[in-house]
């Protein structure tokens, strides 16, 4: 049993040494790697991570969204989703702070055929808002191109409110912002 807890330990050790010697990425892309298994470039929190499969509609590159807290992230400490192509971060969105969007919670993200969902929900005293962000893979990139939502108040007896968004023209994730869509 000692000999087999040691092998482990040695093949875990190689691992290490192989990740942290792969060649390092340039410029504004972190290496999701080098995050992994450094001690001062860690994810402080993984929450949620899902890998998008289909060769068809990434043509072979590796699509994930990560939802967690990057502590080397100039904003420590905060969550955000990162979506990551290839082990790269190439979008991050912000999580709203409770002075932003009181209570806010994400509830989870989904893979679909051609991308992913993020449902989200918050609440306020009177206020319960659900929200769902539906995140399509279009000319390469991750755009958003629909949202619904719905409402209810401790007025309404607990009656939903159907909220649907208009979208004139797909959102780029650069743009968006969850805040936008927790008004009433």
């Amino acid at each position: 049993m000692k000999k087999i807890i040691i092998l482990f330990f040695i093949s875990f050790l190689i691992i290490i040494f192989n990740i942290k010697s792969e060649n390092k990425s340039i410029d504004n892309i972190v290496n999701i790697k080098e995050i992994y298994f450094t001690k001062q470039n860690e994810f402080c929190d993984t929450i949620q991570i899902i890998e998008l499969i289909n060769d068809t509609i990434y043509k072979g590159d590796k699509y994930t969204v990560l939802y967690g807290v990057l502590c080397i992230d100039e904003e420590k400490n905060k969550k955000g989703i990162y979506i990551l192509k290839n082990d790269s971060i190439i979008e991050k969105i912000k999580i709203p702070e409770d002075n932003e969007v009181m209570n806010f919670e994400l509830n989870k993200i989904e893979q679909i055929k051609d991308g992913f969902i993020i449902s989200t929900s918050a609440n306020s005293n009177y206020d319960y808002l659900i929200r769902n962000f539906k995140f399509q893979f279009i000319e390469n990139k991750f755009l958003i191109t629909n949202i619904d939502g719905k409402n209810t108040t401790s007025y309404s007896n607990g009656v939903w409110i159907y909220r649907p968004f208009k979208i004139e023209k797909p959102i780029e994730v650069k743009d968006f912002n969850f805040e936008d869509y927790f008004i009433l």
